[in-house]
């Protein structure tokens, strides 16, 4: 009867037939059955009898069915064959294969329980379909773990397992929740082209040398928070569609692909990663988080939506585009401490964006169709202007009497460099609002001497720090009005017209010829002669600054 199989062996010498194979007389073939619990039962009974240990060696279960309650726990196997077995309730706890596991095409119809197992060379579970639950939580896969096509319907949980240095979870798709927390994954790890239908936690543990992700879908939630990775890491054209992050990662190499990667989510972190290769990745996202992160080797990325970025101590030392949709409302929402040397923001909201400790924020390239900044005006007729969040926010401590989260003079150092990025760039009219800004709060500025307070306070009513020219038109129509009063007054000498017309009519005449430098009247007096002096200084200096006003606008680089 050796090597024959078990449904053709008479009932009345299977328990000869089992005991043969016990003392390693013949193979234990058990193949096309179905395998009642009773029969498991009393091969372990005569292994454990003739040998002293329950295991199971040299058997084969191929297209067998396993009722409920087969139990292959707490066993040592090796050399078993559970081909395209069908499995009721699969309890593998604690289990040991000293050789290759085989259960290629697999049916797990019920729970599958292989915590704590341990797998000595290869696993193969190719094709395999498990119906509700599998947990290989706590088990150690020797030197190759294959799961190509398998299909999770149920949770699958591969919390604190050890693989080795292969595994391959190609084409397979996870119909629940997987998790691999803790989990540690050899030299080279494959995920390539599965489909992640729940939410996947790969939190904590580490992958080898090289991870696969690419063309991998994550419909669920995708967590990698603190995860380690080895020197190479590729999502290459996958796509997420849940809440992903990968908080705190660590790349040893920065050796991280994210081309053409797209993601549909309400929250996208790539928090305190470095990246050393170019990254490409389209998102669509109510959230997106770039904390920390570092961009060593520039990329774009693509906001479709109305996402908010935050890219708060970020790193963006080459050139680096982030850019949104002409007519959406994606927005930063902070660069504070970040190096902003390579970065260019493309149609994106600066309204709620946080400047303060900015590095390099001269060099920031803000391209947009549409006014990026807030608007700010003072009165019903004030001239509108970009201001940024800060001085909005000192204005209202201000008004408030309370402290103020920022100083003028931070507020001051913001502007002065988001004009310097202008101006290196030639656009002189769109320097012009960071300009008036700086010039503003440093006339508010309580480090500023009084002196310099009160030149920038006279600069600033009288046009605007130059660039209003309105106002330095009104001033001079003022200063007009004035002179030709006062000259008119007190002005002219005596014997000079005395009808009240003609008196002022060669008042304001004087007035106007000395404020464009024309050669003063014969009938000024000393102190009309004073006023026609200073007429001569002012009048050119503010039609002047008026004329620089209108010319900084219309100005092209």
């Amino acid at each position: 009867m050796r090597n024959q199989c078990i449904g053709h062996v008479d009932e009345g010498a299977r328990s000869k037939y089992i005991e043969d194979w016990a003392t390693g007389r013949g193979d234990l073939v058990l193949d096309h059955l179905q395998v009642k619990p009773e029969l498991p039962d009393q091969i372990f009974l005569a292994a454990t009898t003739a040998r002293g240990a329950r295991e199971l060696t040299n058997c084969s279960f191929v297209s067998s069915r396993l009722a409920d309650g087969c139990r292959f726990n707490d066993a040592r196997l090796e050399s078993v064959n559970f081909l395209r077995a069908t499995f009721i309730h699969a309890d593998f706890r604690n289990a040991n294969f000293s050789s290759d596991a085989e259960f290629t095409s697999c049916k797990f119809e019920g729970r599958a329980q292989f915590m704590n197992a341990t797998f000595g060379s290869r696993a193969k579970f190719g094709v395999v379909r498990f119906a509700e639950e599998a947990d290989f939580g706590g088990a150690t896969f020797g030197d190759a773990a294959t799961f190509w096509k398998t299909q999770w319907n149920g949770d699958a949980s591969f919390g604190n397992t050890k693989f080795g240095p292969n595994a391959t979870f190609t084409f397979c798709r996870f119909g629940a929740k997987a998790t691999f927390s803790g989990a540690r994954l050899g030299e080279e790890a494959d995920f390539s082209r599965s489909t992640f239908s729940g939410p996947v936690d790969f939190t904590a543990g580490s992958f080898g040398i090289a991870v696969q992700f690419s063309n991998t879908e994550f419909q669920g939630s995708a967590r990698f928070r603190r995860r380690l990775f080895g020197r190479g890491a590729s999502f290459n054209k996958s796509r997420f569609e849940g809440d992903t992050s990968f908080e705190f990662a660590s790349f040893e190499d920065g050796d991280v692909a994210f081309t053409d990667a797209e993601v549909r989510s309400e929250l996208f972190s790539l928090d305190g990663i470095t990246f050393s290769r170019p990254v490409y990745i389209n998102v669509k996202s109510n959230s997106v988080s770039l904390r920390g992160a570092r961009f060593l080797n520039g990329g774009h990325i693509r906001l479709e939506g109305d996402a908010t970025v935050d890219l708060e101590d970020a790193s963006f030392p080459q050139p680096f585009m982030i850019s949104g949709k002409e007519g959406s409302r994606a927005s930063v929402s902070s660069v504070r401490r970040a190096d902003l040397a390579g970065l260019v923001i493309s149609e994106l909201s600066l309204t709620d964006c946080r400047f303060v400790g900015a590095h390099n924020l001269d060099k920031l390239q803000i391209q947009s169709l549409v006014r990026p900044f807030q608007f700010f005006g003072v009165g019903p007729w004030g001239t509108r202007r970009m201001v940024i969040l800060e001085e909005i926010e000192w204005r209202n401590s201000r008004a408030n009497a309370a402290s103020p989260s920022v100083s003028a003079e931070q507020v001051a150092s913001i502007y002065r460099q988001l004009r310097k990025g202008r101006e290196d760039r030639k656009d002189e009219p769109g320097a012009a609002d960071f300009y008036y800004g700086e010039m503003l709060m440093r006339m508010r500025s309580t480090h500023s001497s009084r002196a310099e307070r009160m030149i920038i306070s006279v600069y600033w009513a009288a046009s605007g720090f130059g660039l209003r020219a309105s106002r330095a038109f009104a001033a001079f129509l003022a200063l007009l009005l004035v002179a030709g009063i006062a000259i008119s007054l007190w002005g002219l000498r005596g014997g000079s017209p005395r009808g009240v017309s003609s008196t002022m009519a060669t008042g304001f005449l004087a007035a106007m010829k000395g404020s464009v430098g024309w050669q003063s009247p014969d009938t000024l007096n000393v102190l009309g002669e004073y006023i026609n002096l200073g007429l001569r200084i002012a009048g050119p200096v503010l039609l002047g600054l008026g004329a620089l006003a209108i010319r900084g606008r219309i100005k092209r680089g």
